[in-house]
């Protein structure tokens, strides 16, 4: 097989040098798998114009897609794949389970504290089930533990730093502005860390 480079999101390099010291204890063969943790204008830059690259791959954001393909194209025109995330809607019909819809959604959305690249942010829900659903997401929501991921029974931890957190924050205020109902949160939990509450929104007639 090929030999794998693996570029770390500078936010979270300890997991990914985590699991390649589990590969390196199992076995893996030396130079099969590279993990280079740093910043993307300097590693990854370097990285995807580097002419012994071969492929690349990227998950993340619209605008730093575009920036990859450019130095894929400027160097030697590498192929690449990008996943950029998503809005997929989830879709509750008249016929569903409603308790079952509502708990789905809910795993949906709020995986990983949100923070990932298939959320599942947007929830179309038939209108003979909309009330129901919206009150039993909104307790749903409200039963949501949130504090610190290492203790038991907490289903929430923080946003992973200071720049999302405000940005979640700065959603909530966009969401209030255009007119939709919050529904419930949409405020920081406690006076440290980058931690908020699981926010729903119902009413929403314009999408960003």
């Amino acid at each position: 097989g090929n030999a794998v480079v693996l570029k770390t999101a500078e936010q979270t390099p300890l997991s990914a040098l985590y699991v390649a010291s589990l590969l390196h204890e199992a076995g893996l063969p030396d130079g099969v798998l590279n993990v280079v943790p740093g910043f993307g204008p300097t590693a990854g830059a370097a990285l995807c114009s580097h002419m012994g690259v071969d492929k690349l791959a990227f998950t993340g954001s619209t605008g730093t897609g575009k920036i990859i393909l450019e130095l894929a194209a400027r160097s030697n025109l590498k192929p690449v794949t990008l996943e950029l995330g998503g809005k997929s809607p989830f879709i509750v019909m008249d016929d569903a389970d409603v308790d079952q819809a509502v708990e789905l959604a809910h795993r949906a959305l709020f995986f990983n504290q949100g923070q990932c690249c298939c959320a599942g942010s947007r929830t179309f829900v038939h209108e003979s089930v909309y009330d129901e659903f919206v009150e039993k997401s909104k307790a749903r929501a409200q039963r949501r533990v949130v504090g610190d991921p290492f203790k038991k029974g907490v289903e929430q931890g923080p946003q992973i730093d200071g720049q999302q957190f405000k940005k979640i924050l700065g959603y909530v205020k966009s969401g209030v502005d255009s007119g939709a109902t919050l529904v419930t949160g949409g405020e920081r939990v406690g006076s440290r860390g980058f931690y908020i509450q699981p926010t729903v929104f119902a009413d929403v007639e314009r999408m960003r």
